[in-house]
């Protein structure tokens, strides 16, 4: 049976379906006082609570489709406005496309496709155009062709955007992809953050490809991720002894060098015993090639500088197994010290 437009019965506040010979419902037509109760019917006779009005998916048979007319309190007292779906249904502002999430919030009105909807339970699509949150707790808050696809991921605006890694975010920008659990693009285009942890700002063709990674500044020339830019790491340890021991990320990685890449890298290591009584500071300056899927090796050999120390029998040092880059640092006998290194890459790719 076809959608009919309500009519508002004035003898007992209620909007109920038109009948054959009645008119349909006009701007104006519903004025409400500020304690007035509205009654709503569907199309199908099914009556709802007062004031509050219950959606579902399929239109032709349980739902109130009502075009341009609007409800307004004459009153002059601020009152709240409420739409609750009932249950657990979705808040939607379109009849088209699929099924919403449980809980989801849908205000988008314009999309190409039927799957751009907010599908995932509680996810969010506040606007914009071809937008698309199917996971749980994902969001789109606007933009064109965004997608926010695991769980609590979340896109910003922009154009073709793809947040796919859980907890995963990207403000905005053009074609950026935060592929990672935990990682962000905040800005530019055509960036990658594919590293758990990893993040991409701004720039163009920026890439992660280790844990914690931050890369920026690429550039548009490079025409492919990682192609020129720049990128941190941070590294820790802790020794107790003597023992010469591999600083690494939050996840007991070494830093991986991608192929066909070189490497200018600085890196800054601060050690510091456990009761604050000494310490020591130092910079490794050097660089790195990696031809295809051949070993990395040193280009040149790296120094290694003393910025400053309490024992002289602390070291540092770097070095190249296969494809990874670690930093070893060395303390003394019985005694533990907290280690932090943080490298700073200039990245070419060939």
């Amino acid at each position: 049976m076809p959608n009919k437009l309500p009519v508002f019965d004035t003898t007992n506040n209620s909007v109920r379906p038109q009948a054959t010979s009645e008119a349909v419902l006009a701007d104006g037509d519903i004025n409400l006082q500020s304690n007035d109760l509205l009654n709503v019917t569907n199309i199908n006779g099914a009556s709802y609570p007062p004031a509050i009005v219950g959606f579902v998916e399929n239109p032709m048979t349980a739902n109130m489709d009502v075009d341009g007319f609007s409800i307004v309190n004459t009153n002059v007292t601020t009152r709240d406005m409420t739409v609750a779906p009932t249950a657990a249904g979705a808040l939607k502002a379109s009849t088209t496309g699929n099924t919403r999430g449980q809980y989801a919030v849908d205000l988008q009105t314009d999309r190409t496709a039927t799957t751009e909807v907010a599908s995932g339970d509680r996810s969010v699509v506040l606007g914009g155009s071809d937008n698309t949150a199917s996971a749980a707790d994902s969001a789109v808050v606007g933009g064109e062709a965004n997608g926010a696809t695991a769980a609590h991921s979340f896109v910003g605006g922009g154009n073709l955007n793809v947040a796919s890694g859980t907890h995963s975010s990207i403000p905005g920008g053009f074609l950026n992809k935060a592929t990672a659990a935990f990682s962000g693009v905040y800005g530019g285009q055509r960036n990658e953050a594919d590293s758990l942890y990893s993040v991409c700002v701004g720039g163009v063709f920026a890439e992660t490809a280790n844990e914690g990674e931050v890369a920026f500044g690429g550039n548009a020339a490079a025409a492919s991720a990682g192609g020129n830019q720049g990128s941190v790491f941070c590294v820790y340890a802790s020794t107790t002894d003597a023992t010469q021991t591999n600083m690494q990320d939050a996840n007991a990685n070494n830093i991986t060098i991608p192929d066909d890449t070189a490497w200018k890298f600085t890196a800054s290591v601060v050690g510091i015993k456990d009761d604050g009584s000494e310490a020591g500071m130092y910079e490794i300056v050097g660089g790195v090639r990696k031809d295809g899927v051949a070993a990395a090796v040193f280009v040149g050999t790296p120094t290694v500088s003393v910025i400053g120390e309490d024992d002289s029998a602390w070291d540092v040092t770097s070095a190249i197994a296969n494809s990874t880059l670690t930093l070893k640092v060395t303390g003394v006998a019985a005694t533990n010290i907290n280690w932090t290194g943080r490298i700073d890459v200039t990245q070419v790719k060939a």
